[in-house]
C-alpha cells in the first residue's frame, strides 16, 4: 500500500534513509502523447556513515613508460611497487600479429560475454563497463575488488615474433583490505570462462596450427595461475 506519493518536478531531489522504514519504488512513466516515448531521468546516490561501505575508486595512473617497448602495442603499464592500490597483473594472453585488425571486435565479444555473466552465480553479481578506448572493468557486487582485461599492450616475450602485442587481465583493490573470499572464489570460476571464450574467438580466426598452438599454450599457462 502506498504511504505518500511524490509528484515529479523539474530538478527535484528527493533523500530519505536507506532502511526498510523507507521502501520505495517507481510508477510507471505516463505517455502523454502518441508521438513522443515516455522516458526517466533520475541521478541516484547514496551516502555512508561508514567508510568500510564507501565506494571506491581503483587507481589507474600510470607510473612509468616503457621504453623499451616494442614498435605495435600501447606501452604496458608500470606501477610503484609501494602503492597499495596498484593493481596485481593476474595474467597475460598474447595476440598474434595477424590478428590485430581484429582487435576491436575481440574487445566487442569479450564484453559481450562478460555481460551476459553479469548474473553469475545471482543476479548482479557482476558490473561490466567499458573504461576508455580499450579496457573493460568488470566490478564484483560487495566492491571488495575488480579485475579489468586491457586490450593491444605491448608484447615482447614472444620468442619468433608471433605476437607483439596481448590482452592484460589486472586485478584491483582499494589497497585498504584484501579482496572478499566471495570475490576470489567467483573471479577464478569467471576467469576460466574468459579464458575459455578468449581461446575460442582467437583459435577461431587463426591461421595454420602454428598460431592454434601458440594460443593454447598461452591460454594454458594463464590457466595455471588461477
Amino acid at each position: 500500500e502506498v504511504e505518500r506519493s511524490v509528484e515529479v518536478s523539474l530538478g527535484r531531489m528527493v533523500y530519505f534513509t536507506s532502511g526498510v522504514e523507507s521502501l520505495h519504488g517507481a510508477l510507471p512513466v505516463q505517455k502523454l502523447s502518441e508521438s513522443k516515448v515516455p522516458r526517466r531521468l533520475a541521478l541516484a546516490m547514496w551516502y555512508v556513515f561508514d567508510p568500510a561501505l564507501e565506494e571506491f575508486v581503483p587507481s589507474f595512473q600510470r607510473v612509468e613508460n616503457d621504453a623499451s617497448r616494442p614498435r605495435r602495442g600501447k606501452p604496458k603499464k608500470t606501477y610503484d611497487p609501494n602503492d597499495p592500490e596498484a593493481p596485481k597483473e593476474l595474467f597475460v594472453i598474447p595476440i598474434p600479429n595477424s590478428l590485430l585488425e581484429s582487435m576491436e571486435t575481440l574487445l566487442q565479444s569479450m564484453g559481450t560475454f562478460l555481460v551476459s555473466k553479469q548474473n553469475t552465480p545471482s543476479i548482479g553479481s557482476w558490473k561490466v563497463s567499458r573504461y576508455g578506448d580499450d579496457t573493460l572493468h568488470v566490478l564484483f557486487k560487495d566492491h571488495s575488488a575488480m579485475f579489468s582485461l586491457d586490450f593491444g599492450v605491448a608484447y615482447s616475450k614472444s620468442r619468433d615474433n608471433m605476437a607483439d602485442t596481448s590482452i592484460v587481465v589486472e586485478r584491483h583493490t582499494d589497497g585498504n583490505k584484501p579482496p572478499s573470499l566471495p570475490y576470489q572464489l567467483q573471479e577464478s570460476v569467471i576467469l576460466h570462462g574468459v579464458l575459455d571464450e578468449l581461446e575460442k574467438l582467437l583459435t577461431n580466426d587463426a591461421s595454420g596450427n602454428g598460431q592454434i598452438n601458440f594460443i593454447g599454450a598461452a591460454v594454458e599457462k594463464a590457466r595455471n595461475t588461477l
